[in-house]
């Protein structure tokens, strides 16, 4: 927040955010402070058991700020400046709210037992080693992402911007219903660790890394086949020109998905070094491919615009992520070619079945929205069919789960 608040009082403030003033970029800055703050202390309230309360008054806090959301909007005050008030009121009042949890939990002011007291400067060291290659990885992340995006506002201009922007809304939708579940599988993976009992770890990444997967495959494949109607739904007519990056982006919440999952592995076992090289050495190779992709041809680039950073976007991803599944899969003795054919199977078999249900009911030749939900409505039963009777598709031996069935 230092760094940005003085970039943005200094001369050259107009070339990192061109026709932007101070007040948006201050706003941007608490709002991502809260943001960070807001993660910080779910994974808290989670780590203490309290998830189904906190999760509650995260619902109510939803419901609050979507009913604020369209008062701003009918009122005709969704402006871009107010849009960050809105969002600062509503995450002070859900800290605020979760606070008021901690001290009725009684965990405000935690007393350590008397084995885990050590001298503070056993816990800096400890804290050092296990932080600081995630501080090198997230700093080098915060470089990478901003350069992403000023060489796209840079040789592609606000327009393409704002397609990406779209692509990158609607896959983060896709990714909500896993990444829900990854702080408390990031729990029971560090108990596991910690009573050093990696066959219970094994049976857990193998039991519910490709059922997260597969949740997320769901999701994406039919956003993937539909992308020229969900621009036109969620974006207007304005965005049907920007479909092809938000199909492609659609891509991204699946191995985000097994990012997160392998992620809580390294976190659990204290390989953050580990972690940070693989992840480091990702992004500074995604470097010059998005120049490649983004940048005009008479610099030696594609001009692919929107286009070109999502599909380094998912390619960079699918690369990593299987390389953080093969260090996991090694160390739980699991295996890595099962894991990988059940990528790839699962997203070509969700990706037929949508074409199938958007060709069957595209012939009845309804309203766009109509045809949307029907079509919804036919790729969900083929999906169900399909895990019905190959269970393996989410994750389920077939013994456990005719068991399942029977109850």
């Amino acid at each position: 927040m230092v760094v940005t608040l003085a970039l943005a009082i200094s001369p050259g403030r107009e070339t990192i955010w061109p026709g932007q003033s101070i007040l948006l970029i201050g706003l941007a800055c608490v709002v991502a402070l809260l943001t960070w703050g807001t993660q910080v202390v779910q994974k808290s309230l989670d780590a203490h058991g309290i998830t189904l309360l906190s999760e509650r008054i995260l619902l109510f806090q939803r419901l609050i700020a979507i009913a604020s959301l369209l008062l701003l909007f009918a009122v005709g005050l969704l402006v871009l400046e107010n849009y960050f008030y809105y969002f600062v009121c509503i995450h002070v009042g859900l800290l605020f709210a979760w606070w008021r949890l901690i001290r009725q939990a009684g965990i405000a002011n935690p007393k350590l037992p008397g084995k885990y007291v050590k001298p503070l400067g056993e816990y800096v060291r400890e804290f050092y080693d296990y932080s600081h290659p995630l501080f090198v990885y997230a700093l080098v992340g915060l470089i990478a992402g901003i350069a992403d995006r000023w060489l796209l506002q840079r040789y592609a201009g606000s327009v393409e911007q704002g397609y990406f922007g779209l692509a990158f809304r609607v896959g983060a939708v896709c990714f909500l219903f896993t990444s829900a579940m990854t702080q408390l599988l990031t729990r029971e993976f560090s108990r596991a660790w910690g009573e050093l009992d990696l066959a219970k770890m094994g049976r857990l990444f193998q039991r519910y890394v490709p059922l997260f997967y597969a949740i997320a495959a769901y999701f994406s494949m039919f956003v993937v086949v539909r992308g020229d109607d969900i621009a036109l739904l969620f974006g207007g007519y304005e965005y049907t020109t920007g479909s092809l990056a938000l199909s492609i982006m659609a891509l991204n919440p699946m191995h985000q998905t097994y990012g997160h999952l392998s992620g809580a592995v390294f976190y659990a076992s204290g390989q953050t070094r580990l972690y940070r090289n693989v992840g480091v050495g990702s992004m500074l190779a995604g470097l010059p491919i998005i120049y490649f992709m983004i940048a005009p041809p008479d610099l030696g680039g594609m001009m692919l615009g929107a286009v070109g950073l999502a599909a380094k976007t998912v390619a960079l991803q699918f690369v990593t992520v299987n390389i953080y599944l093969w260090f996991n899969v090694r160390m739980l003795k699991l295996d890595f070619a099962w894991f990988l054919r059940h990528q790839l199977f699962v997203a070509a078999g969700f990706g037929l079945f949508a074409c199938v249900s958007v060709w069957v009911i595209g012939l009845l030749g309804l309203p766009l929205f109509w045809d949307f939900l029907l079509s919804g409505m036919a790729y969900t039963v083929l999906v169900a069919i399909a895990g019905y009777y190959v269970p393996a598709i989410f994750g389920f031996e077939q013994k456990s789960f005719a068991r399942f069935k029977t109850i």
